[in-house]
């Protein structure tokens, strides 16, 4: 049998990534076992430590959370469901400004953020990019919960249109 080529695998864990080599037939492969992480398809193969094949991914404890967590949205019909687009538009709660405020995001196919309108709750607006993220967190379109925050690309370009500049780099992303 012809093992399987390794891919590295990252989880953004917040100041820091965990990553591991694993084993797998291809990158969608990975994403459709393991929730939150990303497969980075350009990373140098060489030398590779301690490769994991993906079906002993349950022997790591932090693999293993990703791997149930997938298993559980994976049952759901809504599963993948904002796949295969080149943009998708969401709209998700500040956890800081709570139920009131809300951020409207603009992400690529992979996930990664574009564009990104957050609402406060006195109602004001303001609009960021790239440009003004310490971090640009990456969206799981894998995620069925995502499927419920979609809004439409014509409600996120008229929230886009009526905000204020960002007042520059955020330094929570």
């Amino acid at each position: 049998m012809t093992e399987r080529p390794p891919f590295l695998v990252r989880l953004d864990a917040g100041m820091s990534d965990l990553t591991w080599w694993i084993h797998a037939d291809s990158p969608e492969q990975i994403a459709q076992t393991l929730a939150e992480v990303e497969v980075l398809t350009d990373a140098p193969a060489g030398d590779v430590p301690e490769a994991i094949a993906l079906a002993d991914v349950g022997a790591v404890p932090a693999l293993a959370r990703l791997r149930e967590q997938r298993d559980r949205q994976r049952a759901r019909p809504e599963f993948g469901a904002l796949l295969g687009r080149e943009r998708v538009y969401l709209s998700q709660r500040d956890e800081e400004c709570g139920d009131d405020g809300t951020y409207l995001v603009e992400v690529d196919s992979g996930g990664w953020r574009l564009r990104q309108v957050g609402r406060r709750p006195d109602g004001a607006s303001y609009r960021t990019g790239p440009d003004d993220w310490a971090f640009n967190f990456r969206q799981d379109l894998y995620d069925p919960d995502l499927v419920e925050d979609e809004i439409s690309a014509e409600e996120f370009e008229e929230a886009w249109a009526g905000a204020s500049p960002g007042p520059g780099p955020d330094p929570f992303g």
